[in-house]
């Protein structure tokens, strides 16, 4: 039964928190069709297509897919970006509602581009949410926990409360789901341990699966404290009630759950909206088998299947029918089983091809982007080069036209001449000796650290591909862990390459404003707590007042984080991590204090030179790119300020820095 609760449930969290453009306006789709069909203007033609599909998407019609692509097409006709994104958006959304999930990827991920492209920051993050929602309805997790992640990141930059609830929610749903389908999880649930007491404590045992609770409790409490004082976010909370329902329920906590949905069932009963009714009664159902009462599980069940026929939600009728087939089971009508068992394989092998489009599509985007980045990184050289080439015909045009003129000048005018000529060209060769250090050390770090990883992630993919058919799910499973340990490196690595490059070529500027340093502490420690939980690590954040300046806020997040990922790389487990923030006099001073391997004196003393270097191992192994200290370093020196170092082996070390107070 617990096999059957957490595998139903959790597959039912994949269509929860859909979310669509509410077109809240007067006119009813047929009226818009034919104002629209009317209109001669491309540009206000396509703003009503767009109306129209939003429209229909809001009444869940699969047809709104037509209007919203039509209107895309007259976007890019008259070349209009901005209108491009917003049709993209609502196509994507469309052909999610059709479970057309690689036609919903292409248009999200594209409205995302454009919207980045014109700096609009809330549409770049409702895109954002909006991909990772079909990427969790195809299966694809470790995908939508990436880009709500990013979409969370581009929400609290903006403080929105509103949307930070609805991310979380998203968050903690797609938590719920890797925690089920760990492979930990199913082979302590294999043992058939029928004690709720003795199986939680196999769960909680397994370091990954008690990291993933923990994740998961704080996901949930996050929703719930930022959708407190907001009333328009009723079916977030109902969503949020789901997923700690099912939570319970796969710690076989049955009856808590089951009191739980009640209460829940009540509440969507009572209001105006009752999309989530169906998936609300088929959770129940799932419950009460749990707990040993396939009776009522029965009446639930069938309720969900007619809700779901009725509202023709495939999904829904993909889990009505399991859950009915399990329920028939339970009672021990086989027939009755058979047939709902039939029913659940024929739509899940629909759904199923629909996945491999989206994966084959995923792959498609992927091979584009790197061809577009080597286009645009094999243009920038050679605009530099021509720019280099004209520089230097340009200063031996001026060098001799200099010379001509002071031929007949005194000599001490000749003298001064030379005298800043030479001094020009002792600056021009400083820089060239920086460029070049610089280049050396981009190119050591792709040589280094790039290599590595791509070469275990190609040796990884020619074994799979040789010799798939005779390895074990252990060995699969294993080769797949190390596939995902490559792509996090090689990932880590071009992020931190690209940061840095925008620094040095001057893209990333200094945008000041008054913040609260205890608010990017404490979100440091929340977006963190995975990794710490990972290494039984506690991060504590130790503030008794407000620590106001003033400062770039993504910079300063970047320099925080970075410092504490890096404690956490070199401390060992079961220690503590200590975020802190004091005022002496004038002068606000946060520090990251871990009690890890420490550094010797030679360490402490290479830190910044860039030069080739191997960064050291953290204390299970983890590997960096050597740039995230350079990076804090010089984000720092913008804010006027240096990063300090105490280190000592074996006692841990701590890494501050300070700014002036900002009075209130």
């Amino acid at each position: 039964m617990l096999k059957l609760f957490s595998s139903l449930l959790a597959f039912s969290l994949v269509i929860s928190g859909f979310l669509v453009v509410n077109a809240g306006d007067l006119h009813s789709a047929d009226s818009l069709k034919l104002v629209a069909s009317r209109e001669k203007n491309p540009e206000l033609k396509a703003r009503m297509l767009i109306k129209i599909a939003n429209v229909l998407i809001d009444q869940k019609d699969k047809n709104s897919y037509v209007f919203a692509e039509n209107a895309w097409k007259i976007a890019d006709s008259i070349r209009n970006d901005e209108l491009l994104a917003e049709a993209a958006v609502a196509a994507g959304i469309a052909f999610r509602l059709r479970n057309n999930y690689s036609k919903s990827a292409s248009f999200l991920i594209s409205a995302t581009d454009r919207y980045r492209a014109l700096g609009k920051i809330p549409e770049t993050g409702y895109c954002l949410r909006q991909l990772s929602e079909t990427y969790r309805a195809s299966g694809e997790l470790s995908q939508a926990e990436k880009y709500l992640l990013q979409a969370l990141r581009v929400y609290t930059s903006l403080n929105d409360t509103l949307n930070l609830a609805v991310t979380y929610n998203r968050l903690a749903a797609t938590t719920y789901e890797q925690y089920y389908n760990d492979p930990e999880f199913l082979k302590i649930f294999d043992k058939k341990i029928k004690d709720p007491l003795v199986f939680r404590q196999a769960i909680d045992a397994v370091p990954v699966l008690w990291k993933r609770v923990l994740l998961l409790n704080h996901y949930i409490r996050q929703t719930l404290l930022y959708s407190e004082n907001e009333r328009s976010l009723r079916d977030n909370k109902i969503s949020t009630g789901i997923i700690k329902a099912g939570l319970l329920g796969s710690r076989m906590q049955y009856e808590e759950a089951c009191a739980l949905l009640y209460t829940i069932v009540d509440s969507i009963k009572a209001g105006n909206n009752q999309d989530d009714l169906p998936l609300a009664l088929f959770n129940l159902s799932t419950c009460l088998l749990g707990a040993g009462k396939p009776e009522q599980a029965e009446i639930v069940a069938r309720e969900s299947y007619r809700l779901a026929l009725e509202k023709d939600i495939k999904i829904y009728l993909i889990l009505s029918a399991k859950a009915l087939h399990e329920v028939y089971v339970a009672l021990g009508d086989y027939q009755k089983a058979y047939h709902y068992l039939d029913l659940f394989i024929r739509l899940r092998r629909e759904n199923y091809n629909a996945d491999v489009d989206l994966k084959l599509n995923e792959v498609k985007y992927s091979s584009e982007l790197r061809h577009r980045e080597l286009e645009i990184s094999n243009r920038d050289t050679r605009i530099r080069l021509i720019v280099l080439s004209f520089t230097g015909i340009s200063l031996t045009i001026v060098i001799f036209i200099i010379v001509l003129f002071f031929k007949n000048k005194k000599l001490s005018v000749l003298n001064n001449s030379l005298r800043e000529s030479n001094r020009v060209i002792s600056d021009q060769n400083q820089q060239l000796v920086k460029l070049n250090s610089e280049r050396t050390l981009f190119f050591s770090i792709i040589a280094h650290d790039l290599r590595n990883p791509l070469s275990g992630f190609r040796s990884l993919t020619e074994l799979m591909a040789s010799g798939m058919s005779n390895m074990t799910n252990d060995e699969i499973n294993q080769a797949l862990n190390l596939l995902k340990t490559s792509s996090d490196r090689i990932y880590e690595l071009l992020e931190n390459l690209l940061q840095w490059s925008r620094i040095q070529n001057g893209l990333i500027t200094y945008t000041p404003e008054k913040l609260n340093l205890t608010d990017l502490l404490v979100d440091c420690a929340g977006l963190l707590e995975g990794a710490a939980t990972s290494k039984n690590i506690i991060i504590r954040v130790l503030v008794s007042h407000d620590c106001r300046v003033t400062g770039d806020r993504k910079m300063l997040e970047t320099v925080i984080r970075n410092l504490a990922s890096n404690a956490i790389k070199f401390s060992y487990p079961n220690n503590e991590i200590r975020l802190r923030c004091a005022i002496n006099s004038e002068v606000m001073t946060v520090s990251v204090e871990d009690d890890g391997a420490g550094m010797t004196e030679e360490t402490l003393a290479s830190l910044f030179n860039q030069e080739p270097s191997k960064p050291d191992e953290g204390t299970r192994g983890e590997t960096g790119t050597g740039l995230g200290l350079i990076l804090c370093r010089d984000f720092l020196l913008k804010h006027n300020s240096e990063l300090k170092i105490q280190s000592k082996p074996g006692k841990g070390s701590i890494f501050s820095f300070s700014l002036k107070v900002t009075p209130e």
